[in-house]
């Protein structure tokens, strides 16, 4: 992944064109993600922690791992 420029770098206002484009797409992508997840925690927020104890069997069951 690649490392976002810092504030005031200097890159997006000396050429916006090619500077901040790839930032923004970055930004955008990132904000899809999070909002994404949230989405989808917030559908499973009634069973979540059924979801999660699930998820620790299936791994446990396929790794060999017990955690509690």
């Amino acid at each position: 992944m690649r490392e976002l420029y810092p504030a005031g770098h200097g890159k997006g206002s000396v050429n916006p064109r090619s500077g901040s484009a790839p930032d923004r797409y970055i930004q955008s992508v990132g904000l899809l993600a999070i909002s994404g997840l949230m989405f989808i925690a917030f559908l499973f927020t009634s069973s979540w922690v059924q979801n999660i104890q699930k998820l620790l069997s299936i791994t446990r069951d396929l790794t060999g791992v017990h955690y509690n």
